[in-house]
């Protein structure tokens, strides 16, 4: 296949255990930094590897293929309009990029970006995941990292076989030092940035092609590990936005959380957000925390104002001139909605939401009701089209073998019809206006 397609996979030595990779600042180790596993065996070789595809010569081949030629000139076609978004080309940040140089670690390069009408933006996404439903033992899980392509038609770039598959990072966890395994990938975009020679089939002549990285996207604990965050634990807990964090210190709580209204603290002066104004984090604002950060005088100090900007460390993605910090690593609806929010709903509506009654109120319907809504559900899915959804599951049993995709189709096709007249009315008319 490799023969066939021009495509070769690179292949870098990592830790037994998925920590880190042996890339950038640990090419030279030969114990693991983080577990203190040896990084070769008795024979020399390596213990675990990954396998890395690069991009370039995925987009070389585009210019090859008459059909994906016809698809990508979409991005070339493609109409402005600022009081639409439609495509991530409506977005502030690639109208920002329009009128930039391209710099890469401070060298400019003689070009702007999407200059040429064979730029090609694309946008990567990440996630772990268990490789089996049922793990026997352990927990087997891998990360993979894959790219979509901006230029072909948003209703088609997801399409499977428009999916480009960057790498895999082998389990059996979920790597420790998550920059040292994105390391290759971050070397190649730089070369994109700067251009690759090619070759335009259609055209019959050759032309500098440049690939811009625009967005990131994964849910928001990966999120965490890409931008080296301290996450939900973190005083300032959002990538986005400077919201503060705090935790109950009177009640003995470690456990920090984001209220819209703070309550008082120490006999200092609550604190509130409005949501639809927040204070953003910007670039210039990033760079001036890291640097507090490393020039604090001792550990402690340094320690205390990480938790307090909810730092890390340095994000190696930015390294890559078209990404910014914030606006490029967009907040992941599929987790915040389908995965969280509606199960929390359905999980209420069943009467199993962490041990919680619903009070005074009606919006819990009971058991033997919430059983048929199943049955029906399940029961269903030979009278609905395959191109609508594929098998669903039985709700009220099965709810964690639902993809975000299943709840998506259940709460806006079936959920009005099932749960009309079961809902008390003002939980239900809510529900129709979030539907």
């Amino acid at each position: 296949m490799a023969e066939l397609s021009g495509i070769c996979f690179l292949i870098y030595h990592c830790c037994v255990k998925s920590c880190c990779a042996y890339t950038g600042p640990f090419k030279s180790l030969e114990k693991c930094p983080y577990c203190g596993e040896d990084c070769y065996s008795s024979t020399g070789s390596a213990r675990h590897i990954f396998e890395y595809i690069p991009l370039a010569p995925h987009f070389l081949s585009f210019f090859s293929n008459l059909r994906l030629l016809e698809k990508l000139s979409y991005w070339a076609e493609y109409k402005y309009d600022s009081d639409t978004i439609g495509d991530v080309f409506d977005g502030l940040h690639y109208q920002n990029l329009l009128r930039q140089e391209v710099t890469i670690d401070g060298i400019p390069c003689g070009h702007h970006f999407f200059s040429d009408p064979w730029d090609i933006a694309f946008g990567i996404m990440h996630d772990g995941f268990q490789i089996y439903k049922h793990a026997c033992g352990s927990s087997a899980s891998c990360t993979p990292i894959i790219a979509l392509n901006f230029n072909i038609d948003q209703l088609e770039h997801t399409h499977l076989p428009n999916v480009i598959p960057i790498y895999l990072i082998p389990g059996p966890k979920a790597p420790q030092d998550l920059n040292s395994f994105i390391q290759p990938l971050i070397d190649e975009c730089k070369q994109l940035v700067a251009g690759i020679h090619a070759f335009d089939s259609c055209r019959d002549e050759g032309f500098v092609l440049h690939a811009y990285l625009i967005s990131a996207h994964s849910d928001m604990h990966v999120m965490k590990h890409l931008l080296c965050l301290k996450g939900h634990n973190g005083i300032c807990p959002c990538h986005m936005c400077k919201i503060q964090a705090i935790r109950d210190v009177t009640g003995g709580g470690m456990t920090y959380y984001a209220p819209l209204c703070q309550p008082h603290q120490h006999g200092l002066p609550a604190s509130s957000w409005d949501p639809r104004c927040l204070p953003y984090r910007k670039q210039e604002c990033y760079q001036g925390e890291l640097e507090e950060i490393k020039s604090a005088s001792t550990k402690k100090q340094s320690k205390e104002l990480s938790q307090r900007h909810g730092l890390n460390g340095e994000c190696s993605l930015l390294e890559i001139p078209s990404l910014q910090w914030a606006v490029t690593f967009p907040h992941d609806f599929m987790h915040l909605m389908f995965e969280n929010h509606f199960k929390n709903k359905i999980h209420m509506w069943s009467g199993n939401y962490k041990g919680l009654s619903s009070g005074q109120e009606d919006y819990k319907i009971e058991m033997a009701v919430w059983e048929q809504i199943g049955h029906e559900t399940a029961g269903s899915v030979p009278l609905i089209p395959s191109t609508f959804s594929h098998a669903l599951p039985n709700i009220a049993i099965e709810l964690q073998y639902y993809t975000a995709k299943d709840l998506c189709f259940w709460l806006l096709h079936i959920g009005p019809y099932v749960l009309k007249n079961q809902l008390g009315h003002k939980y239900y008319r809510h529900f129709m206006k979030l539907n």
